[in-house]
């Protein structure tokens, strides 16, 4: 998995400035949240088990960190969000404190799990 530093999100990945909701230039999204995490998990079609594998963090965490129940340490977040930026996923803020999620075109499909764990 390349290591990318969380929020240093390639510049030709980024959508254009006309694709902002207000015209102003997107910009990476700073902290994510559990709706983000699940959301990028979800297209690219990994499972929570695969996800703490590869952020090196336990399931009850994760868990608990998607569905609102617990915000980890900032250290376990960038770990989550690496794995997952570095697996494919885009965070970007939208300027209006909403973090929108994508999907590069650069994901990697061996990454993924099957369709049926962590959804």
């Amino acid at each position: 998995m390349p290591s990318l530093e969380p929020g240093s999100i390639p510049p030709d990945i980024l959508p254009r400035e006309e694709n902002s909701r207000d015209g102003r230039p997107l910009r990476p999204a700073g902290r994510i949240d559990g709706a983000a995490c699940r959301g990028a998990r979800a297209m690219l079609g990994i499972s929570q088990t695969d996800l703490c594998r590869l952020a090196r963090c336990g399931r009850n965490l994760l868990n608990d960190f998607e569905r609102g129940g617990h915000v980890p340490r900032a250290s376990s977040v960038a770990r989550i969000r690496a794995a997952l930026e570095g697996a494919g996923a885009v965070f970007v803020d939208a300027g209006d404190g909403t973090v929108l999620v994508g999907v590069s075109g650069r994901s990697r499909p061996g990454t993924t799990a099957g369709p049926s764990e962590g959804r």
